[in-house]
C-alpha cells in the first residue's frame, strides 16, 4: 500500500521529470528563404517574397537547394534600411516565442532583432497588413504582393510545432 508521504515524494519526482522533459524539447527550426532578384536588392518591389521552410538544414549554407520541408510561401515589406514598421527585417538567426494577444491572435514573435521590435509571423495578405512583420499564405499570382490562405498557413505552422513550450529558432536568409 502507497503512504500518503511516498505518493508525495513520487508525484514530486514524476513531476520534476517531466518538467525537465518538457524542457528538453528539440527545437523548432524555421527558415525563410526570401526570392532575391535586381528589384529585390535595391528595394524598388513593393514587397519581398520567400518561402518557410521547416527542418534540419536550418544550418546549412544559404545555398542550399531545399533547407527542409517546405511549407508554404512569406511575404514582408520592401527593403528600407531595417526602419522599424516600414521595412523587413535583416537576414539573419533569431529566437521565437508564442503570443497569442491582440488581434492577430496566434503568431511568433522574432527575439534578438538589433534596433527592432515586435517582428512577427502572423496571418495576413498584402504588405497593408503588416508593419515590417512577416506574413504567410500561398501565391495567388507570382506577379503580386498578395498571398491567399493566410489562416490555414499560421494553422499548419501552429500544427506542426506541436508544443508551444518547444524554443523556435529562425534563420533568415537572402
Amino acid at each position: 500500500m502507497l503512504s500518503r508521504r511516498s505518493f508525495i515524494l513520487a508525484s514530486a519526482a514524476s513531476s520534476t521529470f517531466a518538467s525537465q522533459a518538457f524542457s528538453q524539447l528539440a527545437p523548432f527550426y524555421l527558415t525563410i528563404k526570401r526570392e532575391t532578384n535586381f528589384a529585390t536588392v535595391t528595394s524598388l518591389n513593393d514587397c519581398v517574397k520567400g518561402r518557410l521552410f521547416i527542418g534540419e538544414n536550418y544550418y546549412s549554407s544559404p545555398n542550399v537547394a531545399v533547407p527542409g520541408l517546405e511549407l508554404c510561401n512569406t511575404l514582408e515589406l520592401p527593403w528600407r534600411s531595417n526602419l522599424n514598421e516600414i521595412s523587413c527585417c535583416k537576414p539573419g538567426a533569431y529566437d521565437g516565442r508564442i503570443r497569442k494577444d491582440g488581434h492577430l491572435r496566434w503568431r511568433i514573435e522574432l527575439a534578438g532583432a538589433l534596433a527592432r521590435d515586435n517582428i512577427q509571423i502572423h496571418i495576413g495578405n498584402s504588405p497593408r497588413d503588416t508593419v515590417g512583420c512577416i506574413m504567410l499564405g500561398r501565391w495567388s499570382n507570382t506577379q503580386s504582393c498578395f498571398v491567399t490562405n493566410s489562416g490555414s498557413a499560421i494553422g499548419s505552422l501552429r500544427m506542426m510545432l506541436q508544443s508551444e513550450q518547444r524554443p523556435i529558432r529562425i534563420k533568415i536568409v537572402s
